[in-house]
């Protein structure tokens, strides 16, 4: 054990090391710490060697200068870092001292992530998700007047917020900056200076620039209607004003399109975390997973300084390393050092639970909107089973030699394509009646409900408990759906194939889509049926597919919702963990999720779950052991 404690101690110097120099090694006057592409040159415009940016020493301008006021304005053109620490005065958040604007290390990450857009003359698109007090919303407004002051003339400005005095104290910001801007780094014919427009309520014009910054919130659109505009900065969105006749995504829209999207123009959303379910939310989904043109950037707490405790002795460094909890050892895995853990584990003793220093102080994303949101499942359990969430280990398409039919379910194979919509984490063993597939079929069309197949293990190598090891999620005809889950249960060792039935008998007896079931129980042996009462006659009958009803929904729910509690299943999907954080009650007693949301996901696991709750323990080890007619589960 003291070998363990060791090993984490040197690996713990190690990390304090790293964090010191990321943090306090930073020197914007000679560029030491930058992520922007610099160039180390001597100049006699500098005491020492100094690295300039790249794009800086390429500038034509460059072998032109003469004095140092012509240096200064040279790089405070390509030197955002420099023109901060020479030309911007900020109030620091912890002493209250007014002190030149040194960007910290999150705030560096960002400002490399606008950079790059904008010198790849890419416009800025970004969504940012917030954790507290480390300058997010200061770093954009000041980007914003730099391109302003130096870079463009006439180039209006937005600042929205949820109410009136966030969006004033951005502004407030702008003015306070000038007012100390030094004068002797200014290049125009008049002092720089922000004044209110006569003809305009709520704008200010920047005197010298011919800039406009609007100001606004979302409790009053009417107010920013006509507004033209190269740049917003759209803050705390996830708190914007939302009524029945007002909806905060239309007026974000509204906003957004508004502003080109061409090289230079910049709209910035960004929010602490509301809950899921939101507009912030579904946009910040998004961007993380690629599927929108604005960048997703999360700050989590162990990236800002100020989050850190010192030990006031190695004996209580020690004692920290020996007692770690398991979600210390979480945060031990992702690189914090023992400081940080000291000061998370001190913090969160001020909060009556977990939730309320996770909501605040955020790890990553899905603890950030799970921990602010209300719903079903208890935000700790869905802490734990997001635990175990990872990227897929394969990605494709399981065919057969046919789309549809008997043929479909025949020389299946996986065949890897970056585009597929199976994501795989384990493949088959050769077992047999370890495998278990839910299906919820969904609509056609793309804004219908999606289709989800999900594949469980029963017995797997990981513990006890049942484990996602499969998923496949679309759109896609019902016959097209119903057959591809059969060919990923043939995948999957001939898998137990349960087919949530609601959408399929939905038309009654004469629905084609009943035609479907009948095929698949056919050709398919280990096809899951239940046993149904005639109602004109006193005999029992089966049925293929999971009939969903207020009784065995309700069911199928209560045990997925002891199984997220109690650890009973892992799960693999981060996109599950969404779908259970807006998953509701209903006032009458039901399950759904919140509007405008999808509970697919959910069901598949809901339904799965239930159903192997309710197998017989048996291992059958050959195909040859599985019964031969289709059995009655």
């Amino acid at each position: 054990m003291s070998s363990d404690i060791d090993l984490i101690l040197a690996e713990d110097s190690r990390r304090m090391t790293a964090l010191q120099s990321l943090w306090h090694d930073y020197n914007p006057i000679t560029g030491r710490g930058s992520l922007i592409e610099r160039v180390s040159v001597a100049t006699p415009f500098e005491p020492e060697e100094v690295r300039l940016p790249a794009t800086m020493i390429a500038d034509p301008d460059w072998e032109k200068l003469t004095d140092s006021f012509g240096y200064n304005q040279l790089r405070f053109r390509h030197d955002f870092e420099y023109w901060c620490e020479k030309c911007v005065r900020i109030r620091h958040k912890i002493t209250g001292r007014i002190v030149p604007f040194t960007l910290n290390a999150p705030q560096r990450r960002v400002l490399a992530i606008m950079e790059n857009m904008r010198l790849n003359n890419k416009p800025i698109r970004l969504i940012m998700l917030k954790a507290r007090q480390w300058g997010g919303s200061t770093l954009v407004q000041m980007y914003f007047a730099w391109i302003q002051i130096i870079h463009l003339t006439n180039w209006n400005s937005l600042i929205c917020a949820h109410v009136n005095s966030s969006a004033a104290n951005i502004r407030d910001m702008y003015y306070d900056m000038l007012a100390s801007y030094p004068a002797d780094m200014q290049s125009g014919d008049k002092p720089l200076a922000l004044k209110p427009c006569r003809d305009s309520r709520g704008k200010h014009e920047l005197v010298g620039r011919g800039c406009r910054i609007a100001l606004g919130t979302s409790n009053s659109p009417d107010a920013l209607r006509g507004l033209d505009c190269s740049m917003a900065h759209l803050t705390e969105v996830a708190f914007w004003l939302n009524t029945p006749r007002r909806k905060s995504a239309d007026f974000l829209r509204t906003i957004t399109s508004t502003v080109p999207y061409s090289p230079m123009t910049a709209v910035v959303i960004e929010s602490t975390a509301n809950g899921m379910g939101n507009y912030f939310h579904s946009e910040w989904k998004k961007a993380r997973d690629g599927q929108s043109a604005y960048t997703g950037v999360f700050v989590p707490w162990y990236e800002i300084d100020i989050y850190r405790q010192p030990f006031e002795s190695s004996l209580e460094r020690i004692n920290l390393a020996s007692t770690l909890s398991d979600y210390e050892k979480m945060l031990w895995n992702k690189g914090v050092s023992l400081e940080q853990i000291n000061w998370y584990r001190t913090s969160s003793k001020n909060y009556a639970d977990p939730s309320g220093i996770k909501a605040e102080f955020p790890t990553d994303d899905i603890e950030a909107f799970v921990n602010t949101g209300f719903g079903v499942f208890a935000p700790e359990h869905l802490d734990t089973l997001a635990a175990s969430c990872t990227d897929p280990d394969f990605v494709g398409e399981i065919e057969g030699k046919a789309l549809t039919g008997h043929d479909a379910i025949r020389n299946v194979e996986f065949k890897a394509d970056s585009t597929g919509r199976l994501k795989i984490w384990q493949m088959p063993s050769p077992e047999r009646n370890r495998y278990v597939v839910s299906v919820d079929i969904g609509g056609r069309s793309l804004k219908s409900d999606w289709s989800v197949i999900c594949v469980f293990d029963r017995y797997p190598a990981s513990g006890p408990f049942p484990e996602v090891v499969a998923q496949w999620r679309g759109h896609a005809d019902h016959d097209i759906i119903g057959w591809k889950a059969a060919a990923i249960a043939r995948f999957y060792s001939d898998a137990l194939l349960i087919i949530e039935s609601n959408t399929l008998e939905s038309g009654g007896n004469c629905d084609p889509s009943l035609y479907i079931l009948g095929e698949l129980r056919r050709a398919y042996a280990n096809l899951y049926v239940r046993t149904t009462i005639d109602k004109l006659h006193p005999t029992l009958d089966t049925r293929p597919g999971f009939h969903t009803n207020r009784r065995t929904k309700q069911a199928a729910v209560t045990n997925l919702i002891a199984s997220v509690r109690d650890g009973l299943y892992i799960e693999r999907d981060k996109h599950a963990i969404e779908e259970m954080a807006v998953f509701q009650q209903t006032p009458s007693g039901g399950y759904s999720a919140a509007q405008g949301h999808h509970d697919d996901i959910v069901m598949t696991r809901a339904i799965g779950l239930y159903v192997i709750s309710q197998l017989p323990p048996t291992r059958f080890s050959s195909l040859s052991e599985i019964p031969l007619t289709s059995p009655t589960w």
